[in-house]
C-alpha cells in the first residue's frame, strides 16, 4: 500500500511537471530551513507520544508559473531529522535523512511594495537515504519511503530585477506509517521550520 500510494504521488508529480514545460515564468532557487523534526508514536490503542529533535532541511526550488500569481513549485531537498527520547533503558536517538521532490500549487497576492505574499499546498514524497537509531543501522525497523501534506505561509522580498529573497514557515505532516512491522503500532516522521531563500 505504501508503495503504491508513493508511487502514484511521483506519477503526479513527473505529470504535473510535464504539464508545465512550456511555463509562463521558471525561476530557480536555494533555500535552508532550520526547524524541529519529531516522531509520532500510536500503539494501536489509542495511546500516542511524540518525541523531537533539531533537523534541517536545504536544497533547489523550481517554480514553474502557469498563470500571473499561480506557480507549480517543485524541486530537490536533503533532510536530515528523526526524534530524540528517553526510555527506562536509556537514550534513544533516531537520525533519519531523506531526499524529498515535493509537488505544491505555489499561490500569491498583489505585490504591496516590494513584498509579494503567498502560500503554498501540497504533498512532498521522500525517500530515506539513512536510517539509523543510537547509530546502528535501522532499514529493517524502517521504511525507506515517506509522503507528507506540505504547506508554506511567506513572503518574497523584491531585492532587484527578478531576483527575490523569502522567508516562510514550512511544514511536512507525515502521512505514511514509515515503522516495519509494527502490528497495529504506527510511526510517522514530520518536520517543521522557517524556511529562508532566495529565487532567481
Amino acid at each position: 500500500m505504501k508503495k503504491r500510494l508513493f508511487l502514484l504521488t511521483a506519477l503526479l508529480l513527473a505529470t504535473g511537471a510535464l504539464a508545465t514545460v512550456k511555463a509562463q515564468n521558471v525561476r530557480l532557487g536555494l533555500s535552508v530551513t532550520p526547524g524541529i523534526s519529531w516522531m509520532k508514536f500510536d500503539d494501536g490503542q489509542g495511546n500516542t507520544n511524540g518525541d523531537s529533535k533539531f533537523g534541517v532541511n536545504y536544497g533547489l526550488t523550481v517554480d514553474l508559473g502557469f498563470a500571473d500569481r499561480y506557480a507549480l513549485s517543485t524541486g530537490i531537498f536533503a533532510e536530515h531529522g528523526g526524534a530524540k527520547s528517553e526510555t527506562l533503558l536509556g537514550d534513544v536517538t533516531t537520525n533519519l535523512t531523506y531526499v524529498n521532490i515535493p509537488l505544491t500549487l505555489k499561490l500569491k497576492t498583489n505585490q504591496f511594495g516590494k513584498f509579494t505574499p503567498y502560500g503554498q499546498v501540497g504533498f512532498t514524497p521522500g525517500v530515506a537515504v539513512q536510517r539509523k537509531v543510537n547509530d546502528i543501522d535501522a532499514k529493517d525497523e524502517i521504511g525507506i519511503f515517506n509522503l507528507s501534506l506540505t504547506a508554506n505561509a511567506g513572503t518574497e522580498f523584491e531585492i532587484a530585477d527578478k531576483t527575490s529573497a523569502f522567508v516562510a514557515f514550512h511544514i511536512d505532516n507525515g502521512l505514511l506509517d514509515i515503522g516495519k512491522d509494527n502490528g497495529d503500532a504506527k510511526v510517522r516522521k514530520s518536520f517543521a521550520g522557517l524556511r529562508v531563500g532566495i529565487l532567481f
